[in-house]
């Protein structure tokens, strides 16, 4: 390999580099200044950056790296298609690149100099849309796109006029257009030789009227990411020697071979007539480099295959359904209050199917004081979730048993129950749903002195919005709320026992890259005659206090911390293998909390500091280290708390 390719850090200087997506370069150029614009999920959200590039003893350098359009956080900005889709730059400063908005794709144009999206172009016909260019007056933007029979064909949209062209209509699969300075030639990559599927290679058209197509390389191989040099010769990368490496593409047809990496160079853009910038893939990621160009090497003769017309017809072939395979996805113990239910603590299993469309929950936990009572006092619960459609559904079952004591550890009752739940999740847009819940319930409770049998009916409806980022441990970066409103009754009775009321905010804050200030805001209420008690604490509620030390009808809770990494990763080097035992992350934490029923109770708060250890990604193992406080005095002890769960 070493032999007959280059290595790429011995040709190649890199400009952004490290464990991150680092993609489609653009450069714009003033008198003063040259500036690179690219793609990255350096901060975990696909996000828009720009770089100064600057040139010191013949090497480029990139300096005072900002953040320009962030992804992932609102409508209209849910995805930018890394990967899949380029960005491009005009000479007046326009940056065009694609976002996800609801059920389509949209052009974004980004003013430079105003630092603001000045323009939003979608076509309610066009639901996908890859690699907009944007000609080097503004004036132009071709693109390609799908519409919903999933043909994908060059486009081509005039600004001023506001008028969309189509200029390619088949079933070939058409990429990457770009536009010649002079406005009169499109260049794209397109499957529409070798029958449609043994390759692409590049093509050309112009926006005239009745245009033919030009094929301008041949071959069977992967012509791709064609760009425009300042001699406007075409620049782009090719796998026809094996690797992916850069071409040049002069006037008179002759193709020359610019580089000759091992690993793999894509998307190249001019900087000046010596120098090459491009996305190199190397150590498992894309970064962005510069390459001196090479003499220019004569490429291989290749008989010229000719336009298709039609796409060969694929064979027939049977078709087999597809089969749910469920596997584990994580584990966590959790405290849970449900909307009108109960609160409670216990520990779920969840799986998953490939496509992650259907969610099996297993919950299981245990109350029993002897071996006896073992299977009376199981607790179980198990829930189905199907998301393979836009409107969600969950159905479920569960049987609980538990003894409830008051503030003080004295015992009050006891509760036997089982029966079924059932849920709509309508979603409003990538960030915003509706819940809608049900569930129905037999109920027997007894204390001392009565007993209570009935059937109860609880109901909820829920506004979500939850645009937050994870990491192992949990969130990183975003927000998350619910608001809740729901009722329970007696069925028997046909009697409404209380009404609930719940408010739930999360935000992080990112500090670094992998370090963040996180708040949760949590108020509940359970209002009615016959309401039930709601219980909290412990390492998911209140940290260094027992989970039932906190009961009452409604709940007021305030959790900060700041979260921060102490190991990325442990690995451990075995006889058979290399293997990973996660990360561990830590947190410095402060909590205020009350429950009362009728008069607001004093206020109690604690804080520590806290260890979360993320094992294989699907289970975090928590170890809290606190102190009470009632604001006038801290606690001479010193809980030590462990439980399973992620952040909050």
């Amino acid at each position: 390999m070493v032999g007959k390719y280059d290595p790429p850090e011995l040709k190649t200087s890199n400009l952004i580099s490290g464990d991150a997506i680092y993609v489609s370069p653009a450069i714009h150029r003033t008198d003063e200044t040259s500036t690179l614009f690219y793609v990255s999920n350096y901060l975990g959200y696909e996000s828009i950056y720009t770089s100064r590039l600057i040139e010191k003893d013949g090497k480029l350098s990139l300096k005072e790296k900002e953040k320009i359009v962030k992804g992932g956080l609102k409508t209209g900005m849910e995805s930018l298609h890394i990967l899949r889709s380029r960005i491009s730059v005009s000479d007046d400063g326009l940056l065009a690149f694609v976002s996800k908005s609801g059920p389509i794709d949209r052009i974004n144009i980004y003013d430079i100099k105003r630092g603001e999206i000045t323009n939003n172009i979608s076509f309610s016909d066009i639901v996908y849309i890859s690699s907009p260019f944007i000609s080097c007056d503004s004036s132009l933007i071709a693109f390609s796109g799908a519409d919903i029979s999933g043909k994908s064909d060059i486009y081509l949209y005039d600004v001023n006029d506001n008028l969309l062209k189509r200029l390619t209509n088949d079933w070939f699969d058409d990429r990457h257009p770009i536009i010649s300075r002079d406005n009169k030639t499109i260049v794209f990559s397109s499957d529409r030789a070798l029958k449609g599927y043994e390759g692409y290679n590049l093509f050309s058209i112009s926006p005239d009227e009745d245009s033919e197509i030009k094929q301008l390389t041949f071959g069977k191989c992967t012509d791709t990411h064609p760009s425009f040099s300042n001699d406007n010769t075409i620049l782009f990368s090719s796998d026809r020697s094996g690797k992916y490496n850069i071409y040049e593409l002069k006037a008179n047809g002759q193709l020359y071979k610019m580089t000759n990496t091992a690993t793999g160079l894509f998307e190249p853009v001019e900087y000046d007539n010596e120098t090459i910038i491009a996305t190199c893939y190397l150590n498992g990621t894309m970064r962005i480099v510069s390459i001196k160009k090479s003499p220019p090497v004569i490429s291989e003769n290749v008989y010229e295959n000719g336009i298709e017309k039609e796409p060969e017809t694929m064979p027939e072939t049977s078709i087999e359904e597809y089969n749910a395979d469920f596997a584990l996805d994580f584990l966590q113990a959790e405290a849970v209050y449900s909307p009108g239910f109960k609160s409670g603590v216990s520990s779920s299993i969840y799986f998953t199917d490939m496509l992650s469309d259907q969610h099996l929950v297993v919950s299981l936990s245990n109350t029993a004081r002897s071996w006896s009572e073992l299977l009376k006092r199981m607790n179980a619960g198990v829930a189905y979730y199907n998301l393979s459609r836009r409107v969600n559904y969950g159905l479920g079952a569960f049987h609980y048993y538990y003894d409830y004591y008051d503030a003080f550890g004295y015992y009050k009752y006891t509760e036997h129950l089982y029966g079924g739940s059932g849920t709509v999740i309508i979603p409003v847009n990538r960030f915003y749903r509706f819940e809608v819940g049900t569930m129905i319930y037999r109920l027997h409770r007894r204390d001392d002195i009565e007993k209570l049998n009935t059937n109860i009916t609880s109901n909820y409806v829920s506004f979500v919005k939850d645009t937050s980022l994870w990491v192992s441990t949990g969130p990183i970066e975003g927000a998350r709320y619910n608001i809740t409103i729901g009722n329970n009754m007696d069925i028997n009775k046909w009697k409404k026992r209380y009404m609930v009321y719940s408010f739930d905010f999360r935000k992080y804050f990112r500090l670094s890259r992998m370090s963040a200030y996180a708040v949760r805001a949590i108020f509940l209420a359970n209002n009615g005659d016959d309401a039930e008690t709601i219980y909290f604490g412990g390492s998911l509620g209140m940290r260094g206090y027992k989970f039932y030390e906190f009961s009452g009808k409604k709940l007021f809770l305030v959790n900060q911390e700041v979260r921060f990494p102490i190991i990325d990763e442990i690995h451990l080097r075995l006889p058979f293998g290399d293997t990973s035992l996660g990360t561990i992350r830590g947190a410095l934490f402060i909590d205020v909390g009350s429950a009362w029923d009728d008069k607001i109770s004093k206020l109690k708060g604690s804080f520590g500091l806290g260890l979360r250890w993320s094992l294989g990604g699907f289970v975090v193992f928590r170890l809290d280290i606190a102190k009470k406080t009632d604001f006038h005095s801290i606690s001479e002890d010193t809980p030590i708390r462990f439980f399973i769960g992620y952040d909050y």
